[in-house]
């Protein structure tokens, strides 16, 4: 079952693509944000001028990670009981380049993991991060 909170925002499956997501995701957007249903297997949908992948947030997460030692960490700022709701901000930490930020508050998990996988594509994409292999 798709829930949209799992997976990337379509800006930031557009930012992940420019900046070289390469791999297989069962979902995808139309270029006007539409998502798809799910593909019958998973498949490199950013080599599509009209499409680009829509992987989940973990997916992203690792990617950063795995290609650009980027670690995103995500922590609670202040918890209200008994409502048991929460808000989050997410660190970024390139340990490539030493550049550290944290995103704004979130009352969501999946929204500040998603905006800290936005503002690290967007360093990378401005060449503030280095990719580990250049």
């Amino acid at each position: 079952m798709f829930r949209q909170e799992d997976y990337v925002t379509h800006d930031v499956g557009l930012l992940l693509k420019e900046i070289g997501f390469n791999e297989n995701c069962k979902y995808s957007y139309l270029e006007n944000g539409l998502r798809c249903c799910p593909s019958e297997y998973e498949q490199n949908f950013n080599l599509s001028e009209k499409r680009c992948s829509c992987p989940t947030l973990y997916e992203a997460q690792r990617w950063l990670r795995e290609n650009y030692d980027i670690h995103l960490d995500i922590k609670i700022i202040c918890s209200y009981a008994p409502t048991r709701k929460s808000d989050f901000i997410c660190d970024i930490h390139s340990l490539n380049s030493k550049e550290y930020r944290e995103t704004k508050v979130y009352q969501s998990y999946e929204k500040v993991l998603n905006e800290g996988i936005r503002e690290s594509c967007e360093l990378i994409k401005n060449r503030r991060i280095w990719n580990q292999h250049d």
